[in-house]
């Protein structure tokens, strides 16, 4: 409801914009009052009204605000570190049409972000393996006003699958290299970047570890027996 006077004693057809969209439609009330049914629009901060009456124009500035966007739940809450999984990021107001957003999971950026409708969104998946790599916000940005739900996506949790080769001389090594004194450790989900790994041999840490790829780490082995 719009409020204030000289609207007419009678209905005069009025016109209302709220910023730069008109009103769906506009009832005239009385001389004070008249009712706005509000446009589609996004989370824009303290837009001004105009109206029109017989021909005579008042305004009244930044009196109006959407609702920001908010996140509320992930469709898919782990993947791999290596990313590319597309999930459906749900919440509101994410606009009526197309609102380029852009979201992120933890403090990486999604590869891609895609409106699907005011409650939906379809993101790409970014590839991950910095710690922390659990419990990671899920964020969304409509006309840089930020929606947060928290603690919602994970990556994998590493996995080793062999190590080559299995034995080292019992001297050990702190030279870190392809070497009959390294073990290299293959897997899944080591991270996409370096994310300083620590690896141990039975009871006995690495003397220092080295992190290859998503699938590689090598281990400097440390003096040991048996």
């Amino acid at each position: 409801t719009l409020v204030g006077h000289s609207f007419g004693s009678k209905d005069y057809t009025a016109h209302v914009r709220l910023g730069g969209s008109s009103c769906e439609a506009t009832t005239w009330m009385s001389d004070s009052s008249l009712l706005c049914r509000s446009p589609g629009g996004l989370g824009t901060r303290n837009i001004s009204l105009s109206m029109t009456v017989d021909l005579n124009v008042g305004s009244v500035s930044q009196v109006f605000t959407y609702d920001v966007a908010q996140a509320s739940a992930i469709s898919t809450t782990n993947a791999p570190t290596t990313g590319g999984l597309n999930v459906t990021l749900f919440g509101a107001n994410f606009g009526v049409f197309g609102s380029s957003p852009s979201s992120r999971l933890g403090n990486t950026a999604s590869e891609s972000t895609m409106w699907f409708s005011d409650s939906a969104l379809l993101i790409a998946v970014a590839s991950g393996g910095q710690f922390p790599v659990y419990n990671l916000s899920a964020s969304v940005s409509v006309v840089r006003e930020t929606g947060l739900v928290s603690r919602v996506f994970s990556y994998n949790s590493p996995v080793l699958l062999s190590a080559s080769p299995f034995t080292s001389p019992s001297t050990g090594s702190s030279m870190i290299s392809l070497s009959n004194s390294s073990v290299r450790l293959s897997g899944s989900n080591l991270g996409m970047h370096d994310s300083s790994p620590s690896v141990r041999i039975g009871l006995t840490a690495c003397e220092a570890s080295v992190w290859l790829s998503d699938s590689s780490v090598l281990c400097g082995v440390s003096a040991g027996g048996g």
